[in-house]
């Protein structure tokens, strides 16, 4: 199944996505046959806005566990990476499937590189409700940004990227390097995560800078 024909499968596509991530999936729940008459289904947008509405984050705390560090950033990481994979398919212009695909080799590769260091300090990943507040709301970003058309989806992303990074950025320097107690852990998200959110950043805001100029220079052109 493309990316450009998964805005009927979303759900499932979510499932793919965030495979293998603990709670990756929180809010997603396979269909079971209904006893009496079917209601309506809900578009996507309502179930968005109902699982906003029935559910709201709560503040997160001061202070976390280098163990619940680990399940935070996993699901930091998880969220840019399935964002990067469905634009670096269904994006129009070259320079954001290209950001894209970028962003998801460097966080997949920090994966790799934050779970071989917790292997070797004995570190193990903790859920926790501080990791499941950081996903309300999220997964179902995804699938929004699946439904968007070839005309809207480079702006939609670039939006989510640049939001995701912004957030991210806050979280590591407010919450989680104040809290951390294994050095090497500190040092691994100060020199290698901290630095790529920033540059990201920094890339995706130029590059939807200079998509919004393009734009409004052929507009002038056509008037």
């Amino acid at each position: 199944m493309s990316f450009q024909s998964a805005g009927k499968h979303a759900p499932v596509l979510i499932l793919a996505l965030f495979a293998g991530c603990a709670g990756g999936t929180a809010g997603i729940e396979a269909a079971t046959p209904a006893a009496g008459p079917v209601e309506p289904r809900l578009t996507m947008r309502e179930q968005r806005q109902e699982t906003l509405t029935r559910k709201e984050p709560q503040p997160l705390a001061d202070a976390f566990t280098d163990e619940e560090v680990l399940g935070i950033l996993d699901k930091s990481t998880d969220r840019l990476m399935a964002q990067a994979r469905i634009a670096a398919e269904k994006a129009s212009n070259p320079e954001v499937r290209k950001l894209a695909s970028d962003l998801y080799i460097e966080y997949a590769a920090f994966r790799e590189r934050q779970s071989m260091l917790a292997n070797r300090i004995g570190l193990f990943q903790e859920d926790s409700k501080k990791r499941e507040n950081l996903q309300i709301g999220k997964e179902l970003d995804v699938i929004i940004l699946l439904e968007h058309g070839p005309n809207t989806f480079d702006r939609a992303y670039l939006a989510q990227t640049i939001s995701e990074h912004q957030d991210a950025l806050d979280l590591v320097d407010q919450k989680i390097l104040p809290s951390i107690d294994a050095p090497e852990l500190r040092a691994l998200i100060e020199s290698d995560l901290r630095d790529a959110l920033q540059k990201n950043l920094a890339r995706a805001i130029d590059t939807n800078r200079t998509i919004r100029d393009n734009v409004a220079r052929d507009a002038r052109q056509r008037s």
